[in-house]
């Protein structure tokens, strides 16, 4: 349909052309040249007339629908070059139709015959899963004959064994209550010597313990008297070591005191305020720092409120890295993680 369609417009379009053509024809031919102006010279005197002969107007003429029908000829050339490449377009067109068409059939045929083999393959296994379970059967039946007279000889056997059984069990009952007998008169006897030699054991050993726990009280009081001395010896060292320490704390914490306006300034001179931050945030930030006052972290623990503000401050805290902090190594283990309050507006 869009096909038809679009050849109707080209038919029209040449059509319409073609009448164009031989309009400016006939107008060109037939009043092109009646009125011709005359031309009058400058101060009132008439020009000289140029007298042209109807045979070079003719000529004039003839070039001109020469022009137009040579411009039609393209034109019509043109129109037939384009429904020459539409044909061609149409033809590729049905062709590739043809082969994807083509391919369809050869994929169905090929999809009919698998569908054949596999119907022959699942025939024959069928067939011979059916072989295999009337064999599977015969043999069950054979087997199952098997086990019963099998069966039949097992409880013949075991009518002999439990009457052997009984006979076995009589004598080992006799046996074991002569055993019982033996055993217990001989466990008699151990017991009473055991019994003897356990209070021989007895009296020993209390002997030996009181003797063992007079020692034990002489060497407790003893290790008690040293181990007393040894605590006030390490109470009396661990009270000078608090007292080191808290003096060295205290000591750090002045020498970070007055390295904080030097701390500050450089962190402020790295900060550069956001676009959307108003005047007098501050936040609390958390540093983690090397023993040259490298920053190894920077985290905030108490908000501004501001997310910009903060991530400005953390990014302000590291490239002001190193930190002037005290270069004393004694303070370094009271240093390497303290809190600065960052408020650059004050």
């Amino acid at each position: 349909m869009q096909e038809t369609f679009r050849r109707l417009i080209d038919w029209i379009r040449s059509a319409l052309f073609t009448l164009i053509i031989h309009g400016l024809i006939i107008f060109f031919v037939f009043f092109g040249f009646l009125n011709a102006p005359e031309k009058i010279k400058a101060g009132g005197k008439p020009m000289q007339a140029v007298v042209v002969s109807q045979q070079q107007l003719d000529e004039q003429k003839q070039k001109k629908v020469e022009k137009l029908e040579e411009l039609q000829r393209q034109k019509e050339a043109e129109i037939l070059e384009k429904k020459q490449e539409e044909q061609k377009k149409q033809e590729e067109e049905k062709k590739k139709q043809l082969a994807i068409k083509k391919k369809e059939e050869e994929k169905k045929q090929a999809e009919e015959k698998k569908k054949q083999e596999e119907q022959a393959k699942k025939e024959q296994e069928e067939l011979k899963r059916k072989k295999a379970e009337e064999k599977k059967k015969l043999e069950a039946e054979k087997k199952k004959k098997e086990r019963e007279l099998e069966k039949k000889k097992a409880e013949e056997r075991k009518i002999k064994e439990a009457e052997q059984e009984k006979r076995k069990e009589e004598e080992r009952k006799k046996k074991e209550a002569e055993e019982k007998k033996r055993k217990e008169e001989e466990r008699k006897k151990k017991e009473a010597e055991e019994k003897k030699r356990k209070e021989e054991e007895r009296r020993k050993k209390e002997a030996e313990e009181k003797k063992r726990k007079e020692e034990e009280r002489r060497k407790r009081e003893a290790a008690e008297k040293k181990r007393a001395e040894e605590e006030l010896q390490k109470r009396l060292a661990a009270e000078r070591q608090q007292q080191e320490i808290a003096q060295t704390q205290a000591e750090a914490a002045n020498a970070l005191q007055a390295a904080a306006g030097r701390i500050k300034s450089a962190i402020e001179n790295n900060w550069r305020r956001p676009g959307t931050s108003r005047v007098g945030l501050s936040a609390l930030i958390q540093l983690k720092v090397a023993r040259n006052g490298e920053v190894l972290s920077a985290r905030i623990i108490r908000s501004s409120g501001d997310p910009f503000f903060d991530q400005s401050a953390e990014i302000a805290v590291k490239k002001a890295s190193p930190l002037p902090i005290p270069t004393n190594p004694k303070y370094y283990e009271y240093l390497n993680e303290f809190n600065i309050e960052f408020n650059p507006d004050e």
